[in-house]
């Protein structure tokens, strides 16, 4: 077997109806604000929230147009939009060196290889 690592966000219960997402679903675009920040997380899940990649010695941020070539589903506009709305909202913030980070936290990601995920389903059935 694979020692391939499954990541999944851990959200709140309250996550839609938290007054944040409410907003951002009050908008024009909503809906698609709150999958595009659920996707931000998913993307900066081994970063530590940080929305950049490293190579070699280069670390090289998330820009608008990269994350507009990366999430293909989202217009360069609704992501602009976005990420404005998010920072008034405090759901992300620009570092010193000018990186975004949507501040996600230990609490928040969650990860297993697929022989623990393997396993639990293995116990699962015997619950």
């Amino acid at each position: 077997m694979s020692d391939k690592r499954f990541y999944w966000i851990k959200i709140k219960e309250n996550f839609l109806t938290s007054d944040k997402v409410d907003f951002l679903m009050s908008q024009k675009n909503g809906a698609n604000y709150v999958v595009l920040y659920q996707c931000l997380c998913l993307k900066c899940i081994n970063t530590d929230g940080e929305l950049a990649t490293k190579v070699g010695e280069m670390i090289i941020r998330f820009d608008e147009e990269k994350l507009q070539r990366d999430l293909k589903w989202f217009d360069i506009d609704t992501i602009r939009v976005a990420l404005e709305l998010y920072k008034h909202l405090g759901l992300v913030y620009i570092q010193e060196n000018e990186i975004l980070d949507n501040q996600i936290t230990d609490n928040t990601i969650a990860n297993a290889t697929i022989k623990l995920v393997t396993f639990l389903k293995f116990c699962l059935i015997f619950i």
